[in-house]
């Protein structure tokens, strides 16, 4: 299938589906005739426009099925413009010499013999597709796109000069429509004559034809700025910098506002400056002037010639790397401002862009071709000849340029006399001028003593080039001064043997024209040229290009050129930038640098010039001549008077500044004026009635727009604000560790305990995601404060506006309403919860008669400006004392704070991180004068009224007197940054990320800033790179690492703000908060912090109380809620262990979460742990004192081994606390201690089977001490009471096969640890619980039970298949019933054989001896029960463990137990010592009213019901099931039987 095949199908397609699409009814007629004429398409029907304009509409609307259309559409419409011309070229006008080689030279390598790594463009281009070295080289010939076949001979030609004036002669008064009373016809759609200075540009940088040999192109065939670099390797050095010793300057630059091709000389003086890139990789680049002294200094030819070549390869690096970023840009500047005019996409106000560099396949899923290499055409040289455009102004400046040329040479002639070899004549003498091209000057501009032009001079060339409009495509309108240029292009054409315009229509699949007339509709212009030329197939290419009648301004059509030129300019714009290998498959972050890749980008965000590329340039480059907002700026290549009125009609041109920019105040060479000195600096920043800042506009701009930019009242937002300082610290400290614990990360290695955290920018923000609302309250910062470079002010404005719209919008739904809770403005105001908080309450009450959106305003303005640059220097301060060398400083930070001692030598420390060069919370500040001042320049002249001057509080501050204090701030705008915040929050905030156990940066690159340095007006800024490669003055990333037993996850970044709430609308204290916190059901522990403040609490009898009491609730708490129980036992020594039974009861904690895990296992091993510890009291007292010698030592370390300490404020602190050391020793030693009994317990795990039988020998060893002392205790209490007898054993064993005599089971108990039926084939027995049988218990039950309900799922299938035969169905299910019985008798059979004998005491242990053949029955207690506190049963009874069912043949010859045997079987016999926990068994013992240990009542109790306990289905005889217990009804037992 042909490509034109593939692109009528699409484009059927599309019609069917975008019926209702306005566009797709207006391109129904030019589709419908591509449709029918594939080869011969009528181009006035507009064919290519329509579709353009559709793929516009399509490509930038909301509904992703429409965007896709777009896309398909244009790899379309793209792969069909690039086949317009063949690849490569079949026809050429010459052969190149022999000996004409590629002749690319390479870079120097760092390495003698290496290559380099990088890609770079060869000086004349050759090398593009390294298959044909030679394409597109310099000094090759022309391609030639259409042979030629016209049979007329040359000499029935008419003559040039003839067919000049009959055709192509602007009038010089009005005699036609459009016409001015001069001839001049402005153009159309508004374009200025900038476009078409940039159109020279390009035009130039591809076509230069050799004057020896017309056939040679000197320039390549690429867009390569050959203009400004040159196309031979002679002229790229005449243009790099070099030293006075001529060796490389070291930084790839060049000189100052040079350029390589001389024929821009005698072009107009639209000259765009050059935009030279000094890309350092942030520090990979030596200082240039190092490797110089190396040279000079080096003792040995190698060192010598090893240093030279060091500074030559980096001089090639950085050169060839600007070279690429430079190029890609003036690319990018083509396809996005360029041909964005052309289609009248920047009129129109659409933002959408023909990409034709990007990655696409064909249906045939082939790739598209890129990068393969192109050659530049004679149809194409001819094409762009557009001197019709010419402007007015233009036209007397080229009049005035060649009557001083002409005059130069002694010629005195009239334009219209004047012959071609008159003009070389003269022309060569004009370019034969000093060939150093760092004195080249142009329209009478001066270069100073650095080389450069003035920004002044060059700003107004470009904004006289904006504001003329240029002339209009047409016949007849080229000025006659140009007339012998247009004689000699019609000579060089005949002398190609160029071919005529219908046969480059034909080429290119547009409809030959039939007639003069339908070529140009103007009567007398079609006559003229039928005259002649006498035929329509006679009309030569380059004549009837430019005499062709021009299109009118429309959807898709801006430039407005004739319908063969604007056809054609697609394919050529294709060809040139998809051909082209270093912009399109080497046009990367690797080859660019990721910031030159970045900045090639068209901008992501709306930036007002609906997405051009030359705004960014202009802002960049000539800051005080195009400020913010200006129409210049972002609408260069349109007339400002034209585009006023278009965007009138939209509504939007308020947005822009249409009057010309104004020169600043007081600039003579378009500089800034810096104040550097500390007595200038700190004058100018007190004094703001003098000096004005742009703060006020800005922020007003924000929050009241354009029109009236004015900020709200304050004064009640400061007042309250101050007023609530109290609760600061607390505040930022909990979302300081919050944040901390969110943005963990853990090691994946063996190194669990090492964790990365990002410190970098951690605003304290919730509820947006998180990338987004970082990126909002920067640039809300950067707006107010830093906006000093006008390429980022539309983006900052708009952004910042929309953010405080969403503010105003949720703030306000607060203060209008009667409930509300916002617990922090910056962290939660998008996320509304159930109360109002006692700020937002006051601010209500006090504001009452104000309205909500201006109190939202003020409180916008209050804390939100200031935040990122708050943030910003918390980094700064953290990023300085990580410093290996700066441990001590650190820890007395630390030790500082936590003591309460901010103030003083705390806050100091602060300020000296800030005062670091490298770390500086603001570098410069910018202000105004609002009157005239005493205070002088540079220069020595006084600074004026109006004019604005740099401060470098940088240079300011490192120049300061003695005992003056530094400058921090630029003035006190934003109360984060007020001194009373800062000075109060910042220390805390900081001191709680410094106190993070073995603090460093974290490994390689992550640990350090991702920045650089750059110059704003001379003065040092650090940049940073983000993570998409963009810049931003505030720090992005900066990993540490640190020791934790943390883990965190960022998916519980909200839940504190929830228990914020609940502790808000519960009433619970700070204490009761505290503990709360420290035992959340959040995945990592409390921080030492916390667990610090609470031991403290609990030398406190009223907050001890509150202690107790939450963590009672917290102990007793459901399974699910398993993390609060789980770190909550830890705090308190002395309680637990007099009241150790509720640690124990927590050995049955049980919780099986969503996905199977038996969470409950933590908390089960915690209390196994935790109960071990407080038995062994030698061992609690040997690891405390272990613990507070480690902890003494790891002090003095930190603290340089006291020398910092205040003995006598170490004495106050001890006797206003005795207890203080005390306690911590007893924390850090039961944590220690807890930490070592895990641990061991971990190094001694081995297989499964191993741990078993280590256990069961364990038990084994245990229960026969137990069994042998409950035998003498039993002996010696029955010689005195006659109760404790032996009884015989219950005679539902009689006719059991079973020889171990158990009861039927109907505890439903059964289900918790320990109580399990084991299906092995070693019987287990039972004890009070079993932590190592529960796992392979329930494995077992789940894979029977599965096996079960699979067999039953077999079963229901065949009867449904079967429905209708009732007999069949019967037998069926009788035999499968029969097979079934079999397998689980068989099945039992198997786990029959090996069975183990019971011990006395219920023994879970297999291996226990088996000694005693019948339970013991202990008569009823007439004493209430008692527990007992060790949590330990002396004496077990058999019967109130109840037995599992029995296989088949058992259970119809065992009978039910009577009431009496059951009531009797459910006593067990405890030993107690005393009564103080009498009221707790009670609650167990009753089954009614009573409560478990989880805290659980009623119906919900553990062991009142079956919840939890796994019950088989019931079918068929239930007794073939060997896994189907026994269900007595009305035989309920309590958790325990008293």
């Amino acid at each position: 299938m042909s490509s034109f095949e593939v692109l009528r199908k699409k484009l059927t397609d599309v019609v069917n589906e975008l019926q209702p699409i306005s566009q797709t009814i207006k391109s129904l007629p030019s589709i419908e005739n591509a449709l029918k004429h594939p080869e011969s398409i009528n181009d006035r029907l507009l064919l290519l426009e329509n579709l353009l304009t559709l793929m516009s509409e399509l490509g930038i609307s909301t509904n992703e099925k429409y965007r896709k259309i777009s896309n398909d559409l244009q790899h379309l419409t793209i792969d069909f413009l690039y086949k317009d011309l063949p690849h490569p070229p079949s026809g050429y006008l010459a052969l190149p010499p022999f000996s004409q080689t590629p002749s690319a030279q390479a870079p120097t390598s760092y390495t003698k013999g290496s290559y380099v790594n990088y890609a770079y463009r060869s000086a004349d281009g050759s090398f593009c597709n390294p298959l044909i070295p030679s394409m597109g080289q310099a000094g090759t010939p022309y391609a030639r796109s259409v042979p030629g076949t016209l049979q007329t001979n040359l000499k029935n030609l008419p003559d040039p000069g003839l067919v000049f004036d009959m055709l192509l002669k602007r009038p010089t008064k009005a005699d036609g429509s459009g016409e001015e009373e001069d001839g001049f016809t402005p153009h159309p759609g508004g374009v200025s004559s900038l476009f078409f200075a940039l159109a020279d540009l390009i035009i130039h940088s591809i076509f230069n034809t050799n004057s020896q040999n017309p056939t040679i192109n000197n320039a390549s065939s690429y867009l390569d700025l050959s203009v400004l670099y040159g196309s031979s390797e002679r002229e790229v050095q005449s243009v790099r910098r070099k030293d006075a010793k001529g060796r490389p300057d070291g930084t790839g630059r060049l000189y100052e506002d040079v350029f390589a091709d001389g024929r821009l000389l005698l072009m107009p003086p639209a000259f765009i400056a050059q935009r030279i890139i000094d890309i350092n990789e942030w520090g990979t680049y030596k200082d240039p002037e190092l490797l110089k002294a190396q040279i000079d200094n080096a003792s040995l030819d190698e060192e010598r010639q090893n240093a030279a070549r060091a500074l030559q390869a980096q001089d090639d690096e950085i050169f060839h790397r600007s070279r690429l970023v430079n190029c890609g840009f003036f690319m990018k500047v083509i396809l996005g401002d360029y041909v964005g005019a052309i289609l009248g996409l920047a009129r129109d106000g659409s933002s959408w862009r023909l990409d034709p560099l990007m990655e696409m396949r064909r249906l045939s899923h082939e790739f598209a071709p890129r990068g393969e290499g192109n050659v530049v055409s004679i149809e194409f040289n001819l094409l762009y000849r557009w001197h019709a455009t010419l402007s007015r102004q233009d036209k007397q400046w080229t009049e005035k340029m060649f009557h001083d040329t002409l005059q130069q040479d002694g010629l005195n002639v009239q334009f219209s006399q004047l012959q071609p070899s008159q003009f070389f004549m003269a022309a060569g003498k004009a370019l034969g001028q000093n060939k150093d091209v760092r004195t080249w000057t142009f329209d009478g501009l001066k270069r100073d003593t650095n080389g450069r032009f003035r920004d002044a001079d060059i700003a107004k060339i470009l904004q006289d080039s904006t504001s003329y409009r240029a002339g209009a495509f047409r016949a007849r309108g080229i000025p006659e001064v140009l007339r012998v240029i247009e004689i000699l292009g019609i000579e060089q054409a005949r002398g190609w043997g160029a071919c005529s315009l219908n046969e480059f229509r034909k080429f290119i699949g547009l409809k030959p024209y039939k007639s003069f007339k339908e070529w140009n509709g103007d009567d007398s212009v079609a006559r003229a040229a039928e005259v002649l030329y006498k035929d329509i197939d006679n009309l030569e290419l380059h004549v009837g290009m430019q005499a062709e009648q021009a299109k009118v301004p429309g959807p898709g059509a801006g430039l407005c050129p004739g319908y063969t030129i604007s056809r054609s300019i697609l394919a050529d714009a294709v060809c040139l930038t998809r051909g082209d290998r270093f912009l399109t498959v080497d046009f990367t972050p690797f080859n660019l640098t990721t910031w030159g890749f970045a900045d090639c980008q068209y901008p992501t965000a709306p930036d007002g010039s609906f997405g051009g590329m030359l705004t960014k340039l202009l802002f960049r480059h000539f800051p005080a001549y195009y400020p913010a907002r200006s129409a210049y700026a972002h609408f260069p290549f349109l007339d400002p008077v034209y585009m006023e009125k278009e965007l009138r009609t939209r509504g939007t041109a308020d947005q822009y500044i249409w009057a010309r920019p104004r020169p600043p105040v007081g600039v003579q060479a378009g500089e800034v004026s810096v104040i550097d000195s500390y007595d200038a600096v700190t004058k100018i920043l007190s004094a703001p009635q003098d000096w004005k800042a742009d703060y006020d506009l800005k922020l007003g701009t924000v929050v009241a727009g354009l029109k009236n930019p004015k900020l709200p009242d304050m004064t009640l937002i400061n007042k309250l604000l101050c007023d609530s300082s109290d609760k600061w610290l607390s505040f930022f400290v909990r979302e300081t560790q919050n944040l901390l614990n969110t943005r963990c990360i853990a090691h994946a290695g063996s190194r669990t305990d090492l964790k990365f955290v990002d410190i970098a920018g951690l605003e304290l923000g919730k509820g947006y995601p998180e990338s987004k609302y970082i990126t909002e309250l920067h640039n809300v910062c950067r707006y107010v404060f830093l906006d000093w470079d006008p390429v980022y002010d539309w983006q900052l404005r708009d952004s910042s506006t929309t953010f405080y719209r969403e503010f105003i919008k949720d703030v306000k739904v607060h203060l209008e309403t009667e409930s509300g809770f916002i617990s922090n403005t910056l962290s939660h105001f998008k996320k509304p919860f159930a109360e109002r908080p006692a700020f937002l309450e006051e601010l209500h009450k006090q504001g009452h008669e104000r309205r909500a959106d201006e109190l939202a305003t003020a409180l916008f303005c209050a804390v939100v400006p200031t935040a990122a640059h708050w943030a910003q220097d918390v980094a700064h301060i953290v990023n300085y004392y990580i410093e290996a060398g700066r441990v001590e400083e650190r820890a007395e930070l630390v030790a500082l704070v936590k003591t309460g001692k901010i103030a003083g030598r705390a806050l100091d420390l602060i300020k000296d991180a800030l005062g670091w060069v490298a770390n500086p919370a603001v570098f410069a500040a910018q202000r105004t004068a609002q009157r005239g001042t005493s205070m002088t320049r540079r220069d020595g002249s006084n600074l004026a009224a109006g004019e604005t001057v740099f401060l470098n509080i940088i240079e300011a501050n490192a120049n300061r007197p003695n005992n003056k204090p530094g400058i921090h701030t630029a003035g006190e705008h934003g109360y984060l940054l007020s001194s009373e915040f800062f000075e109060k929050v910042t220390p805390v905030v900081v001191a709680e990320i410094l106190a993070l156990s073995n603090l460093q940066r974290g490994p390689g690159a992550s640990g350090v800033f991702t920045r650089f340095t750059q110059h704003v007006h001379g003065v040092p800024e650090q940049v940073y790179v983000d993570a998409r490669g963009g810049l931003t003055p505030f720090p992005t990333s900066l990993i540490i690492s640190h020791l934790t037993l943390l883990h965190c996850t960022m998916q519980h970044l909200g839940k504190a703000a929830l228990r914020v709430t609940k502790n808000y609308t519960k009433g619970y204290s700070d204490t009761q908060a505290k503990v709360r916190d420290a035992t959340s059901n959040d995945p990592w522990g409390p921080s030492g912090t916390q667990m610090n403040e609470i031991a403290q609490l609990t030398y406190n009898q009223g907050d001890f109380v509150e202690i107790m009491e939450m963590l009672d609730k917290r102990l007793n708490d459901k399974g699910k809620n398993w993390r609060h129980v789980f770190k909550g036992s830890e705090n308190v020594v002395i309680y637990f262990r007099d009241n150790i039974y509720v640690i124990k009861t927590l050995k049955e904690f049980q919780y099986i979460d969503e996905d199977g895990k038996d969470q409950g296992a933590n908390v089960r091993q915690k209390a196994k742990d935790i109960t071990n510890l407080l038995q062994d009291d030698s061992r609690l007292r040997q690891e405390r004192r272990a613990r507070a010698s480690m902890r003494d030592r790891m002090v003095r370390g930190a603290t340089g081994d006291g020398d910092h300490e205040d003995p006598d404020d170490e004495n106050d602190r001890r006797r206003a606390d005795p207890r203080a050391s005390r306690r911590n020793r007893d924390e850090d030693d039961l944590r220690k201690a807890i930490e070592e009994s895990k641990k061991s317990l971990a190094n001694d795990r081995m297989t499964a089977e191993e741990r078993d039988l280590q256990q069961a020998i364990k038990l084994s060893q245990e229960e026969e001490a137990k069994r042998n002392r409950a035998v003498e205790d039993t002996n010696a209490s029955a010689l005195f009471d006659d109760s404790n007898q032996l009884i015989p054993a219950d005679n539902t064993q009689i006719n059991n096969n079973n020889p171990f005599p158990t009861t039927t089971m109907t505890d439903p108990l059964a289900y918790t640890v320990g109580l399990q039926p084991q299906f092995t084939q070693i019987q287990p027995q039972f004890t009070s619980f079993n932590p190592y049988q529960q796992q392979m218990q329930q494995m077992q039950q789940e894979a029977a039970q599965a096996e079960y309900f699979r067999q039953q799922q077999e079963l229901l299938q065949q009867q449904q298949a079967a429905q209708q035969a009732q007999l069949q169905q019967e037998e069926f299910m009788r035999q499968q019933i029969l097979f079934h019985q079999q397998q689980q008798q068989s099945l039992y059979a198997q786990q029959q054989p090996l069975m183990a004998q019971p011990t006395g005491f219920g023994s879970n242990n297999p291996f226990a001896p088996q000694t005693v053949s019948s339970p013991i029955s202990h008569s009823n207690s007439q004493s209430p029960p008692q527990f007992n506190l060790q949590g330990t049963y002396d004496n077990h009874q058999a019967d109130n463990l109840q037995n599992f069912s029995h296989p088949p043949s058992d259970l119809s010859q065992s009978p039910s137990p009577g009431p009496s045997q059951q009531q009797s079987g459910r006593q067990l016999a405890v030993k107690t010592r005393t009564n103080e926990n009498q009221e707790l068994a009670n609650l167990f013992a009753d089954r009614e009213g009573g409560q478990d240990t989880f805290g659980n009542v009623g119906q919900l109790r553990y062991g009142h019901n079956n919840a939890g306990r796994l019950v088989v289905q019931q079918t068929g005889n239930r007794g073939h099931n060997p896994f189907a217990m026994q269900q007595q009804q009305n035989n309920e037992q309590p958790f325990f039987s008293i």
